[in-house]
């Protein structure tokens, strides 16, 4: 799924519009920070937190960043490059992130920008088929 330029727009409240500050954004090559929520840690699988710890522990380690909002996170992510994971635990077995309307949008921004969204085995989040369609009722 691959098309367009990723273009980003800060509010200007003085004009009450949006205006482009970052044309064709892409991805940094150097990831020098993580994002994801280790106050779940307790709750992830081994392999996760093996990988979450070898961030910590390289040889040029990677500094922890996390706000909650996706949206903040992903945007810092893009602007600074990086890694955003939200990987699922016990808790949720399936993560909590929705796939229709979060991870495949988020997943085209990235991929357009020339980074990569990927599920823990490393399948391409934009081939993802959601399993069912939410509908409001």
């Amino acid at each position: 799924m691959k098309g367009g330029t990723v273009d980003g727009f800060t509010m200007d409240n003085t004009l009450g519009e949006s205006i482009l500050t970052h044309p064709d954004m892409k991805m940094s090559k150097k990831w020098a920070i993580y994002s994801c929520n280790e106050g779940n840690s307790s709750y992830w699988e081994e392999p996760v937190l093996e990988w979450v710890n070898s961030l910590k522990q390289a040889e040029e380690p990677y500094s922890a960043r996390y706000i909650g909002y996706m949206v903040a996170d992903a945007c810092r992510t893009l602007l600074y490059g990086g890694i955003f994971a939200y990987p699922a635990d016990k808790k949720s077995p399936k993560s909590k992130l929705r796939i229709l309307y979060e991870c495949a949008p988020m997943a085209m921004v990235f991929e357009n920008a020339g980074g990569q969204a990927v599920k823990s085995k490393m399948e391409r989040m934009v081939i993802i088929v959601p399993e069912h369609i939410p509908r409001l009722e």
